[in-house]
């Protein structure tokens, strides 16, 4: 037995003898370069490219695992460079891989890799895509479900250092005209070994027809990996982009420290002060025009990040934009469904500043003898104003409050905005701001579920209209405090389809105020003097008209608002009338009756003194024409005459009762005369 023990030992080392010495002689005996033709028909064949074998070939076995090419070309189906290779050398011990499953590798190296990829105008890419063996099915298999490992043996890492240097990509699309390259990439690490940091440096140059850029790219970090706990932290993370070909070049820094294990990430991160507005503009990126020359000139941002699984959230996120502020928590609680979670709080924030500003068109000449018209066929169409691409896929849930909103002219203090957002159905809970020394409390909603169908509810409570009017010229021509309840509803996509379809109530007061530009005592006085025949002297008219209330109820129906107890309350008139303002097109049409509530007219213009007698009657007034036009209101010509005949009357009446007092005062004396007189008054009445 012992002998047999003997002989099966000695067969054995043999045979572990003949392997080695195998490891070892084979490179030698059997010299890869001799095989180059053979490569490079096998290649052909498989993949249709052309492969050039320019270099030398060298192999090894025992006791590292080894390769080293040089000079590699491989061109496409179109007998085009498809990649070439200057050296690639890479060499692993054997033993420590097979008993230990541990990584012992001296440097590795690759130089020189150059990929050339394009489509051409039909698409078809210079490389070939895999596809399926002919007559092969696929056929489902049921397998067992896979079962955690036990073994904690794990792949582990040793090597002296990585160099891979001036590696190219360069990719076309002629179908699109999209060009993208990236040249001299570069990374090279220090000893790389288990659970122990080593330095990466790694870079780039960065090209691009869309968008344009031409930026280098460069990261620096302190990285640890641990293959057996799947653990990493990168320590001192600094990515960094510049903007090439350029005097003075602005970069953007990302700082970070990060630390990952099993499908987590944790850490932190920050943007350094940037001038963004000049970053972008190195890039050669397009920038309109903003309202503010120095908006986005000093932008900063501090995070922590976290992330695992199906979500993402950065806390304690600070925000530094120009002279704006924000704090807070941002989270995408799914990142299948993008749904976004965020409470967020900032100081004035100057909107205006960022939004982009109409470029001003010069005026072109009209001949007068050649109108200008809209060519036949050819409607005028208008943009959408609801973004249903954007709103259909929104999933979000989140409050925001500001000190301050400057937005298109307007000032909100202490704004607030709760909102929600799923399934193409927005809904605005909660917009409450202090707006021009009152208060506005609004929601909202918007479905884009087919036609976009939008509402609200708002309550306006004592807006100064005088300080609004700044943001609103069209508002100069009153002054008070308003007060109103708002109910509408409308739907289309356009603003004229959101116009023409408006439908609610408008319900409103102003208190305390005056209309400016129009002044109702001198219409009243004119048709008061064109009764009477006499003439006007006063030409000192004050330019407004003073109330003390002004309200009205309007009830909006598919772009048109009727209104038919719009009144105005004044030291010495009331103002009454109704009449429709048409939205559509920008027009009106109100009927309005002036009533003179004192003993004789505020103004001391002897053409249009009345007295007691004609205090109750009703001067008729209209205002017709465009919203904005001049010499909206006059005295209704057409209603004129039924006044003038109730004017005439009363003073055919008024001069009767006259001469009666001068008979009576001739007869019984002037007390007597008088009483009588009062006495008979009433039959003139």
């Amino acid at each position: 037995m012992k002998t047999l023990f003997k002989w099966l030992a000695g067969i054995v080392v043999s045979l572990i003898v003949l392997v080695i010495l195998a490891a070892v002689l084979l490179p030698v005996v059997i010299n890869p370069n001799d095989y180059r033709e053979q490569l490079r028909t096998a290649v052909s064949e498989s993949t249709g490219y052309d492969l050039h074998l320019n270099g030398p070939i060298s192999w090894s076995l025992f006791p590292r695992l080894g390769l080293s090419v040089a000079d590699i070309q491989v061109d496409d189906i179109h007998k085009q460079p498809l990649a070439t290779l200057k050296q690639a050398d890479i060499h692993v011990s054997v033993l420590p891989l097979i008993l230990h499953q541990h990584v012992d590798m001296q440097a590795m190296i690759l130089d020189g890799l150059t990929l050339n990829l394009s489509r051409d105008t039909k698409g078809r890419p210079n490389w070939i895509e895999p596809k399926e063996s002919a007559g092969t099915a696929t056929t489902t298999r049921e397998t067992a479900p896979s079962q955690p490992t036990t073994s904690k043996e794990t792949l582990s890492l040793n090597i002296a250092s990585v160099d891979i240097s001036q590696i190219n990509l360069n990719y076309q699309n002629q179908q699109t005209g999209q060009s993208l390259a990236i040249h001299n990439a570069h990374l090279q690490t220090d000893a790389i070994q288990a659970g122990k940091p080593f330095n990466l440096d790694a870079g780039f140059s960065l090209q691009s027809s869309e968008p344009p850029l031409h930026a280098a790219i460069t990261l620096e970090t302190a990285l640890m990996l641990n293959l057996k706990s799947n653990t990493f932290k990168a320590d001192q993370l600094r990515l960094t982009a510049t903007p090439e070909q350029q005097k003075n070049p602005v970069a953007l820094t990302i700082t970070a420290t990060l630390a990952g294990t099993e499908g987590q990430l944790d850490g932190n991160v920050a943007l350094e002060p940037v001038n963004l507005q000049r970053f972008m503009q190195q890039l050669g990126m397009s920038l309109a025009k903003m309202g503010n020359p120095e908006a986005l000139t000093k932008v900063s941002l501090t995070t922590n990040v976290n992330a695992a699984d199906n979500r993402a959230s950065l806390q304690d996120l600070k925000l530094a934009l120009d002279g704006f502020d924000l704090s807070g928590k941002l989270a995408v609680t799914d990142i299948s469904s993008k749904a976004l979670r965020f409470t967020l709080k900032g100081s004035d924030l100057l909107l205006d500043d960022y939004l982009p500003v109409a470029p001003t068109e010069p005026a072109t000449e009209v001949s007068e003898t050649t109108p200008t018209r809209q060519p036949a066929g050819k409607p005028t169409t208008h943009p959408d104003v609801i973004p249903v691409d954007l709103l259909k896929p929104l999933n979000l849930d989140g409050m925001l409050s500001l000190s301050a909103l400057t937005a298109k002219g307007f000032r909100f203090d202490q704004p607030t905005l709760t909102i929600k957002a799923n399934k193409g159905v927005l809904a605005i809970s909660k917009l409450n701001a202090g707006f021009y020394d009152g208060v506005i409390d609004s929601k909202a909603r918007i479905d884009v579920n087919g036609t976009p169908q939008l509402s609200t509810r708002s309550t306006i409570q004592d807006i100064n209209l005088h300080a609004l009017s700044k943001a609103i010229p069209d508002l100069q021509a009153v002054t008070g405090k308003a007060n109103a309840s708002i109910r509408l509803l409308t739907s289309g996509l356009t603003e004229p389809e959101l116009i023409e379809h408006l439908n609610g109530v408008i319900e409103f007061h102003v208190d305390d105020g005056a209309l400016h530009g129009m002044n109702l005592n001198k219409a009243v006085c004119n048709g008061i003097a064109r009764i009477r025949k006499k003439n006007i002297n006063k030409d000192d008219w004050p330019d407004e008209t003073r109330f003390t209330s002004l309200k009205g109820t309007f009830n909006i129906s598919e772009g048109v608002a009727t209104n038919n107890n719009l009144c105005v309350a004044m030291d010495q008139l009331n103002l009454c009338g109704g009449g429709k303002i048409n939205l559509v097109n920008q027009s009106l049409d109100y009927t309005m009756g002036v009533t003179l509530t004192g003993s004789t007219a505020e103004e001391d213009e002897p053409a249009c003194r009345i007295n007691e007698k004609y205090a109750d009657l009703t001067w008729p007034i209209r205002c017709s024409g465009k919203i904005g036009g001049n010499d909206l209101c006059g005295i209704d010509e057409q209603r004129l005459g039924e006044l003038a005949a109730t004017v005439a009357e009363r003073e055919v009446k008024g001069k009767l009762q006259q001469k009666l007092d001068d008979k009576l005062r001739q007869k019984f004396g002037d007390q007597l005369g008088e009483e009588l007189g009062d006495k008979l008054k009433n039959l003139f009445q």
